[in-house]
């Protein structure tokens, strides 16, 4: 599979940025993250053990706060069958649709 990515950068309003972080709370809540941008989607399934990175700066005129989550995909054992269980708020149809794109 190769690599997808999605970049979202710019100036926006502090209540949109309360929302995108709400939508990434429900998200993380969910399991699955939709992100989007233009008619670009990237669906991200988190696991429960999330790497966190937090750093915060100030500078004489601003000052910073970033954020980074990451997680790996569990390792499928060649010899267990593994059976596919899935629970979401996107139909997996759609869910398999955006990973293939």
């Amino acid at each position: 599979m190769s690599k997808k990515e999605i970049e979202i950068e710019g100036k926006v309003d502090i209540s949109q940025v309360t929302s995108f972080i709400e939508g990434l709370l429900k998200g993380l809540g969910s399991g699955t993250i939709c992100l989007e941008k233009g008619n670009e989607k990237l669906v991200l399934n988190p696991m429960q053990e999330i790497e966190i990175e937090i750093k915060g700066s100030q500078k004489k005129d601003k000052e910073k706060i970033s954020f980074e989550l990451s997680w790996s995909k569990p390792v499928e054992e060649a010899s267990e069958e593994v059976v596919e269980f899935r629970i979401s708020s996107f139909p997996q149809e759609e869910v398999q649709a955006i990973n293939e794109e």
